[in-house]
């Protein structure tokens, strides 16, 4: 997997446990590493890290630099001491310019579980884990379009007040769509800002607060 992001000219962030990797930190903990420490108001943590490490002893030849991540933390009233580390390889190379930015990007790595794949399962998108399996079937489709929509979304979260006030009045996405729907089975809805706007403002009313019936 190393080597086929080399080939496309990607740069990578993964994550080395010691126990998958035990060639690798042999090298590690017998290299000259360098180091860093950052402070925050709760938080000491110290970087180490060494460039240009064999891979495993199969893979020799495929080098790698490798970046050690030493957290404690206590909670804010001081009760409690917590203790976390962290492992990353990479082809980017580590310096002291580029540490602590290469940690930050391998923490964040979650949001792709937490805000892409729990989002498309259980925030309405109605995505399966079988979908996408081959290459000539219809859940390839499904998937791909159901990627497509949650990509359109984040980017009106971004850039849509009109998405964000209706987000906001609904609470969850899910229950975003469910009344988006009911919009469409009951009006014609010239434009998204139109129906954002309604959602927004409207969220509980009353059916005769939004259509005229004539009673004559």
């Amino acid at each position: 997997m190393v080597n086929l992001l080399k080939e496309l000219d990607i740069r990578s962030i993964i994550t080395a446990h010691e126990t998958d990797l035990s060639y690798l930190f042999e090298f590690y903990w017998a290299s000259q590493k360098a180091s860093l420490q950052h402070r925050a108001e709760r938080t000491q943590t110290k970087l180490s890290w060494a460039n240009g490490l064999p891979l495993n002893d199969t893979h020799s030849d495929c080098s790698v630099n490798l970046l050690c991540v030493e957290e404690e933390s206590t909670t804010k009233k001081k009760q409690k001491t917590l203790f976390k580390k962290f492992t990353w390889i990479t082809d980017v190379k580590i310096t002291q310019e580029t540490a602590f930015t290469i940690q930050q990007g391998g923490r964040t790595r979650w949001h792709i579980e937490n805000d892409t794949f729990n989002t498309l399962k259980n925030q309405g998108y109605q995505f399966e884990h079988n979908f996408g399996h081959g290459k000539q079937n219809l859940s390839v489709v499904l998937a791909y379009l159901m990627f497509t929509a949650s990509l359109i979304d984040q980017i009106q979260e971004f850039t849509c007040k009109h998405f964000n006030a209706a987000l906001k009045k609904t609470g969850r996405l899910k229950y975003l769509w469910e009344k988006m729907r009911a919009y469409f089975f009951l009006y014609h809805i010239k434009s998204c800002e139109e129906l954002y706007t309604a959602i927004a403002g409207n969220l509980g009313a009353n059916l005769s607060d939004l259509v005229h019936i004539d009673t004559s």
